[in-house]
């Protein structure tokens, strides 16, 4: 069933991502940062003094795998998971829209180098449209920060909860029957 969804949604997500203009959804997210930019000095200082400018916890790494998509194929079940996880824990942490950009483009390469070009480019597609910070999405783009979170460099208080984090998740791997 996934895998004919797939194929019935992808003449939509090949349109997003060859007709459009630039990426998909980068359009949204340009008109967003250049709004924010001219935004009335007003509006600037309320931004800055905003909760969403101050440092919050950060939640623990966690990856659904592909999100809505297959982790694999039916004969390769999870030929690109662990290209997935790898993009999970960049979307987890979040940055601003250039790293969300390398860390799309990442996971199409890493795809592609599993032996899925075409695959690759439509998971991009998705990602690209389906992966902004601007939706309340459990896959969204800085999921590991309460909602909402827009493109924002991590200060450097929030750095250290993600090195913190990330070692916390590595432990875990290395021993799983050590809580």
């Amino acid at each position: 069933m996934p895998l004919k969804l797939i194929f019935l949604c992808s003449p939509i997500l090949l349109f997003f991502f060859y007709c459009l203009p630039g990426n998909a959804g980068d359009n949204v997210e340009k008109n967003v940062e250049k709004n924010v930019e001219n935004s009335p000095e007003g509006y600037a200082e309320q931004r800055e003094t905003s909760p969403l400018k101050t440092p919050s916890s950060l939640k623990p790494f966690t990856s659904d795998g592909c999100s809505a998509f297959p982790d694999g194929t039916p004969s390769q079940q999870e030929v690109w998971l662990s290209c997935c996880t790898d993009h999970d824990y960049a979307y987890w942490q979040g940055g601003n829209s250039l790293q969300r950009r390398e860390a799309d483009q990442q996971l199409r390469s890493c795809v592609a180098n599993a032996g899925h070009p075409d695959i690759a480019k439509l998971m991009l597609a998705g990602v690209r449209v389906g992966g902004t910070p601007y939706l309340p999405t459990k896959f969204r783009w800085a999921y590991g920060w309460p909602y909402p979170r827009a493109y924002r460099e991590l200060s450097e208080e929030e750095k250290e909860q993600v090195q913190k984090h990330s070692e916390q998740y590595w432990q875990t791997l290395k021993h799983p029957l050590q809580q």
